[in-house]
């Protein structure tokens, strides 16, 4: 059960390099996080990476079916502040290492369970895994779409990742009816 009146710091931004300098504040200033991105309608997102990228669903259930293994989390750094919490991480698989996905996600704790929250916030379990664990009720919803042709000031640390050639999304996960998360996805080049 959620907390009545959980008051979410995610945004709707209205445009695309808006949306992407938002979700990076913090990790990247806003020209940096946008250096290489180009923003796409949904329909110019080429196949394997519209699939993985242009749905409702969670991106650990859809990189699991993709590849065929399970991902594992590694965040690579975070910010706390209050209700606040920001990371930067990897899903990598569980077999060959691969990074399956680079990610930045912003959420609001105060919209989450006690018992989900803390899971969050130990960092070892990815963020989809923990909400359909936990039945948190969630919608999501991909609100942009881009492809990267380089991305070095997002990519730091992020050992193993293509960039050129990636494509990724912002998107907004929904939980009560609530804004309350708020991530950027990246599926790395073919290869990477």
């Amino acid at each position: 059960m959620m907390r009545d009146g959980c008051a979410s710091r995610a945004s709707l931004t209205a445009s695309g390099g808006a949306a992407l300098g938002r979700v990076c504040a913090g990790f990247a200033a806003p020209e940096v996080a946008m250096t290489g991105a180009v923003v796409l309608d949904a329909g110019d997102v080429p196949e394997p990476y519209a699939s993985l990228l242009n749905h409702t669903g969670h991106m650990t259930e859809r990189l699991r079916l993709h590849h065929g293994e399970p991902v594992d989390l590694e965040v690579l750094d975070h910010q706390s502040d209050g209700d606040a919490y920001t990371r930067r991480i990897l899903l990598r698989l569980r077999g060959s290492r691969r990074v399956a996905e680079f990610g930045v996600v912003r959420m609001d704790l105060s919209c989450m369970p006690p018992d989900v929250r803390e899971m969050i916030v130990e960092r070892r379990v990815p963020l989809g895994d923990i909400l359909i664990a936990h039945d948190v009720m969630r919608r999501i919803e991909p609100r942009f779409f881009y492809r990267f042709d380089g991305g070095a000031g997002l990519a730091r640390g992020a050992a193993g990742m293509s960039w050129d050639g990636a494509y990724g999304r912002v998107g907004t996960i929904f939980v009560e009816d609530q804004p309350a998360i708020e991530l950027l996805e990246v599926v790395p080049a073919r290869g990477g």
